[in-house]
């Protein structure tokens, strides 16, 4: 049964809510991996009473849902407060939308949830009251130097601590986000991590982020057990090479950019988008291979080369074709077209990679190169849903690659090896595993018997 929320693109977010709650039928069926993650964290934070843990989720495996449900249930219905951190705009969104669609699971015991989104585009810290149950904080604007006092303000506002939940916890190892944690860790809060992804980092930044998390794995499963139960899709993963030489063009300025920030200069994915034959290279590839990938997802440089693409898939034969950004006020109507199955293609910029779910996405194209882990993530993930969640069996990943000497480009295959297979959590009551590494895979062997080289 599919239990994913149906997230649309936003049009009118409402930063603070006032909810009334009410006696109302279960939001959801959890597949067994969710209830088992919900059992390991009564074990773990309430039974064991330990402070800090991580669940580790594949993308598509639920780690929103599977945190909210269990916090309403067993912090806000108990009069706790949660300070929920992400990193990014729709990851907030995203748990935000979560936490008002389930809040009625803190009924009967609490009658209304406050609910408030703090990231400095509207609410502020200043706007956080003493009745606000869940605060969603962005990440980047809590760390500011005039921001830091909100902890202390926070932590004086109830006679406990909130319980702190870190999205994409893997990233946590920032210095300033470290600091802020450990902070709010010494205040008393607990810490809950949410990753989908194995911790690709130095030996000195997992010793921090083990020492932040206490080593703690409250509960893990890998994406090959998700697609085999049919939760997820089995990913099918090909790469169009499109011979095009973007470096050779690129200037000095271009080149700096790319030297400091490892990322690309938003003047070169322009020049990237506008590029003729390889525009006219992917809409081939899809009109070449249309009824295998059925409803796609593509993802573009920016805006121009998003109308682009859509200009050319229509002059292709593909007429059921258009695009969305955070500039298009009818960004919603279209997104909802395209989950109702009215578009075969829809090509975005930046906003269907996180709170949006249409299940029936069946391929997802590349079309715009990426450093970011957590942004090539969310963009696999976006096709992933198996059959058990109205998906389907196969995901296909097309990613369109340049050539490149400078810039180490991501694809789908790094991001799928995340969710390399686990060892599968033993059934028995134990302590949490701690983590560490073996090789490049993320692993659960506790970490005195470790023998990784």
């Amino acid at each position: 049964m599919n239990n994913a929320p149906r997230y649309l693109v936003p049009s009118a977010f409402n930063p603070n809510e006032h909810l009334v709650l009410k006696d109302a039928a279960p939001p959801l069926e959890p597949y067994d991996h969710q209830r088992a993650t919900w059992d390991g964290m009564t074990r773990h934070y309430l039974e064991a009473a330990r402070p800090a843990g991580m669940v580790v989720l594949p993308t598509g495996g639920g780690k929103t849902i599977v945190a909210a449900h269990w916090l309403l249930r067993n912090v806000v219905a108990k009069g706790g407060r949660v300070l929920w951190l992400a990193p990014r705009r729709g990851l907030l969104r995203q748990a935000f939308a979560t936490f008002k669609r389930l809040g009625n699971l803190a009924h009967p015991d609490k009658k209304k949830l406050d609910l408030i989104a703090v990231s400095g585009e509207g609410m502020k810290w200043s706007n956080v009251s003493p009745d606000h149950d869940v605060i969603f904080a962005s990440v980047q604007y809590s760390v500011l130097e005039n921001n830091r006092g909100f902890v202390q303000e926070l932590l004086a506002q109830r006679s406990e601590p909130p319980f702190v939940v870190i999205d994409e916890a893997h990233h946590a190892v920032a210095p300033q986000t470290l600091s802020l944690l450990a902070e709010l860790k010494r205040s008393g809060a607990r810490l809950l991590g949410l990753t989908a992804t194995p911790v690709r980092m130095d030996a000195q930044e997992e010793r921090r982020l083990g020492a932040l998390f206490d080593g703690a794995i409250i509960h893990q499963i890998s994406r090959n057990t998700l697609s085999n139960l049919g939760i997820l899709a089995t990913p099918s993963t090909e790469t169009v090479k499109t011979q095009v030489n973007v470096e050779k063009d690129m200037d000095p300025k271009e080149l700096a950019h790319l030297a400091r920030y490892g990322d690309l200069a938003t003047t070169v994915l322009n020049r990237l988008g506008q590029h003729a034959h390889r525009n006219k290279l992917i809409v081939e590839q899809y009109v070449n291979h249309r009824t295998k990938y059925g409803p796609t997802i593509v993802f573009a440089a920016d805006t121009l080369h998003a109308q682009t693409l859509v200009d050319e898939f229509r002059r292709g034969g593909v007429p059921d074709a258009d695009y969305v950004d955070y500039s298009r006020k009818d960004a919603a109507e279209i997104a909802e077209r395209y989950r109702r199955g009215e578009l075969d293609v829809i090509v975005n910029v930046q906003m269907l990679t996180e709170g949006f779910d249409a299940p029936r996405t069946r391929t997802v194209f590349i079309a715009r190169p990426t450093r970011s882990e957590s942004l090539l993530v969310q963009m696999v993930g976006r096709a992933m849903r198996g059959p058990r969640a109205g998906g389907n069996e196969i995901a296909y990943l097309v990613t369109f690659l340049d050539t490149w000497s400078e810039f180490d480009v991501l694809s789908p295959e790094y991001a799928l090896a995340g969710s390399a297979p686990l060892r599968r959590p033993s059934t028995r009551a134990s302590p949490p595993r701690r983590w560490s590494w073996c090789r490049s895979s993320w692993c659960a062997t506790p970490i005195d018997s470790c023998r990784a080289t």
